[in-house]
């Protein structure tokens, strides 16, 4: 007869996991006599995460964040330790500090502990001296403990390492971007076949988010990956050039027609497969596997005199496809370079090209960013707020941990806007009701510590089981937070109703204020959110445009610089901001609005950045006077219909009435045969005007450019205008 061993499921076994390294880190505190033992309990609880590298990276920014809060806690209190407001202003502006840099691309867990770590160390040790250093260094080193022990019991029990799921994520982006490569590279020009492809497009920027994931946590945990870390960083950057490129591509065919694509690119179908299976070269390579041989990069050849390529447009976009097809094979041999020395195989010199970057992926530009600056205004409204009611209630319970809890839950909310102060109503109430039952019912009857590990390992288990899937994070971390708060567990126990009355009337006033304050900065309504998002990035737009109207040859002042750097912040991060908010609005208060729209929208709003980028990029350049004076009042027209449709985009609510409005598409096809007709008779009229190459380039850029921008933002008014979005506008109470 044989013995069945049961399977444990994963879920199970990051609970034991967790359990596990929750026992050990409050015995080892016991043992050492510290005291609030339970903060090594909130490190463990905090930083356990699927995979070793998740964990280590997450408790690497634990432990830093409380190193620089500790810092900060004794810089405050050195200033401020006797006056009440100016130490609650250095609190409050570091609160606002911390939220704002915790909002961006970097390190935000860093940020996040290093703010309402401030709050709890400061306002627990208050003006003593003596005990802010002790609660400082307690809070630092319970938690190093905390971390230290999770992380071993991460690599020592059922290691799950992020290795092979980083090899996997690279496989299945290359593979995707390979399938795009065959389907979209063809001359066909079927409007069907594009629309497929800007679904497959789509499809590539999920397994590209997958992929960066997966990069930071192998790079943590699998030594192989750390030692090639560059490399890996390098290729996933590679990777979302090539997305982009491919994005541009597809939305470039259409507009040349498939008898001018076939006519302009003969060799191009012979192209296309001879880049398919270079990529297909680079999964053999990330298999580790060294292909016997890999095509030369091949050159799209235009024919510059091709029959039925006679729209200055068309001979734009085709300079621009060409444009596009050379960056994109000097991306794939930088890719298959950097798989190489990944794999450490040697590939043929002429494999790998000098580092060249496309233009094409996002840009960071240091400007404000709105929506960052709201959620600190709100960390630092909730702080005060707590402060005072601190300060001014009489005998409100637990005075000092409404500051301190109110912060922690404070800098969390604002970080995700989209998450209602009336949902951590039920996960509050039910974590406060299970760890006050357990501490005054089951913890009395304790008297050993195996006794107390039994409870702590089988309450750890249960929520850690139970709220195991990634968005009942927060139920877990306030299933733990509250048992842990209220159990305080230490050597010289005690047990008193007081502790749990003044714990439940506390986090009462917390969530109190929170929900009061939620309204004040930003109304958490999904459909207003999104409408005021879509606006403010359709008047960034515009503010480019206008810009745009400018002379060239005249210096940027100081004003212009920051309104363009501003405005091309906005362009680049709004559309990710706008897919957060989209994806919570509710249909029947936007009529004509469903998720099939939205997705087409976001999608054709991404692809409006990147064209307003280029627009941007291209009027740059100089031109000859006469160009200029010959092509500056049409293209100024033109802007200035785009201009003018942009404001109606940037006001939604007024697209509900039946006022005449422009529209984008017929005005770009007259506009498109003004120029074109402006260009043939400026050229017929003076043939002495000879137009040098590399500037007859910068004017074909120009019009792609300008023509990319119209027909992006005409899909956009296309997807726009069936909304009522005067809808919803009426005063909601925010429950």
């Amino acid at each position: 007869m044989k013995l069945s061993i049961p399977v444990i499921s994963i879920r199970a076994k990051e609970a034991i996991k967790t359990s596990l390294a929750m026992v050990i880190a409050f015995g080892i505190a016991l043992w050492l006599n510290w005291d609030r033992p339970y903060w090594a309990g909130f490190a463990v609880a905090f930083v356990s995460l699927s995979t070793v590298g998740q964990s280590l990276n997450k408790a690497a920014l634990r432990m830093a964040g409380t190193i620089a809060a500790v810092v900060v806690s004794f810089i405050i209190l050195g200033l401020f330790p006797q006056d009440r407001w100016l130490y609650l202003a250095a609190l409050v502006a570091w609160m606002g500090l911390c939220t704002y840099m915790a909002g961006g691309p970097d390190q935000q867990y860093f940020w996040v502990c290093a703010g309402f770590i401030v709050a709890l160390i400061t306002i627990d040790a208050g003006p003593n001296g003596a005990e802010l250093f002790h609660t400082a260094m307690m809070r630092a080193q319970e938690t190093g403990l905390g971390i230290l022990v999770y992380g071993l019991v991460a690599i020592v029990v059922w290691p799950v390492r992020s290795g092979a799921r980083l090899d996997s994520a690279a496989k299945e982006l290359i593979v995707a971007q390979r399938e795009c490569v065959a389907l979209g590279m063809s001359p066909t020009g079927d409007r069907t076949s594009n629309e497929e492809m800007r679904t497959r497009v789509d499809g590539l920027l999920q397994l590209q988010s997958g992929l960066m994931q997966a990069q930071g946590a192998a790079i943590a945990d699998t030594f192989e990956v750390w030692e090639r870390r560059a490399s890996w960083r390098e290729l996933c950057a590679v990777t979302h050039r090539i997305n982009g490129i491919l994005l541009r591509w597809i939305d470039g065919i259409p507009r040349v027609g498939a008898e001018s694509l076939r006519a302009a690119f003969p060799d191009l179908s012979a192209d296309a497969q001879i880049l398919e299976t270079r990529l297909r070269c680079l999964e053999s390579i990330l298999d580790g596997q060294s292909p016997d041989s890999i095509p030369d990069s091949s050159t799209l050849r235009v024919e510059t005199g091709a029959s039925g390529v006679t729209s200055h447009f068309e001979k734009a976009e085709i300079a621009a496809l060409q444009s596009l097809w050379e960056t994109l094979e000097r991306e794939v041999s930088m890719a298959l370079s950097l798989a190489a020395d990944i794999r450490d195989l040697a590939l043929p010199e002429s494999t790998a090209p000098a580092r060249l970057g496309s233009g094409i992926v996002e840009k960071r530009y240091p400007a404000l960013d709105v929506e960052r600056a709201i959620a600190a205004l709100r960390t630092m409204l909730i702080v005060t707020a707590a402060y005072l009611v601190w300060i001014y209630v009489p005998d409100v319970p637990a005075g000092t941990s409404v500051v301190s809890i109110g912060a922690a839950l404070g800098i969390n909310l604002s970080l995700l806007p989209q998450l209602r102060a009336s949902s951590i109503f039920r996960p509050v109430f039910v974590s406060v009701t299970g760890g006050s039952l357990i501490y005054l019912l089951v913890m009395p009857g304790l008297s050993t510590f195996v006794e107390l590990g039994l409870l702590l390992f089988g309450y750890t288990f249960v929520v850690c089981y139970l709220f195991a899937a990634p968005k009942q994070a927060l139920g877990r971390a306030l299933g733990l937070a509250m048992f842990l708060s209220i159990a305080s567990i230490s050597n010289d126990q005690s047990y008193q109703f007081g502790t749990v009355s003044n714990t439940a009337l506390m986090m009462a006033v917390v969530c109190l204020i929170v929900w009061v304050t939620e309204s004040v900065v930003v109304a958490p309504f999904p459909e207003n959110n999104f409408r005021r998002l879509l606006s403010r990035y359709f008047r960034s737009v515009r503010s480019l445009l206008d810009m745009l109207g400018r002379d060239t040859a005249a210096p940027l002042s100081l004003l212009e610089r920051v309104r363009k750097t501003q405005a091309l912040h906005e362009i680049t991060t709004l559309p990710g901001k706008l897919s957060v908010w989209g994806g919570l609005v509710n249909p029947d208060l936007l009529p004509g609005l469903s998720a099939q729209s939205i997705t087409l929208l976001l999608r054709d709003l991404k692809l409006l950045s990147f064209r307003m980028q280029e627009l941007v990029d291209a009027r740059d350049q100089q031109f000859s006077e006469w160009i200029i004076a010959d092509l500056s009042p049409d293209l100024r027209a033109w802007r200035l219909q785009m201009a003018e449709a942009l404001m109606e985009l940037a006001n939604p609510a007024s697209t509900g009435d039946n006022v005449a409005r422009a529209d984008v598409n017929r005005l770009t096809a007259v506009s498109v045969e003004n120029i074109e007709a402006r260009i043939r008779n400026t050229l017929e009229r003076d043939v002495s005007e000879q137009l040098a190459e590399k500037e007859e380039f910068a004017l074909l850029r120009l019009l792609a450019a300008f023509r990319g921008v119209a027909d992006a933002l005409g899909r956009c008014q296309i997807q726009a205008r069936p909304v009522d979005w005067s809808c919803g506008q009426e005063e909601r109470f925010s429950w």
